[in-house]
């Protein structure tokens, strides 16, 4: 092998390594913000001890019928909820925050409430709530 067929190849190899090195960075890692802000939720159950309590008169009256709940949050920190009542729809604006973890969440109007489930797709909070005296385990969901 003479010496122009050794630099063709070395420079071949070089060539190669430097393009196939040359791939696409790794994705920005999704934060609970970024799934948070980008979809607009909708009300899917209400689960109290695990039964699901949708349509019990005492949800409906705190919260309307579930599945017309509308929620969309922004990246400002501010969100709308809609939904559905005996009297038309009601539209309803205010203030979340995330903790420094992320996993709690904070409603001007509601307090605080657990992040149990965050993804694409699913949105589910929980709370305890008190109920003639005695506390309750909590859980809405939302889906996409």
């Amino acid at each position: 092998m003479n010496r122009r067929e050794l630099y063709s190849l070395l420079f071949a190899l070089l060539t190669l390594t430097i393009f196939s090195s040359c791939g696409k960075d790794d994705p920005k890692p999704v934060t609970k913000t970024d799934l948070l802000v980008a979809n607009e939720w909708r009300g899917d159950q209400v689960t109290v001890n695990g039964i699901d309590v949708s349509n019990r008169p005492e949800v409906t009256g705190q919260i309307g019928q579930i599945k017309t709940v509308r929620l969309k949050f922004n990246r400002d920190g501010t969100y709308t909820a809609k939904y559905m009542t005996n009297m038309g729809e009601q539209t309803q604006n205010g203030n979340w925050s995330f903790n420094q973890d992320e996993t709690k969440m904070t409603f001007e109007l509601y307090g605080e409430v657990e992040v149990k489930t965050l993804t694409e797709n699913n949105l589910d909070l929980t709370s305890k709530i008190p109920f003639q005296g005695v506390l309750f385990n909590a859980e809405i969901k939302f889906v996409k």
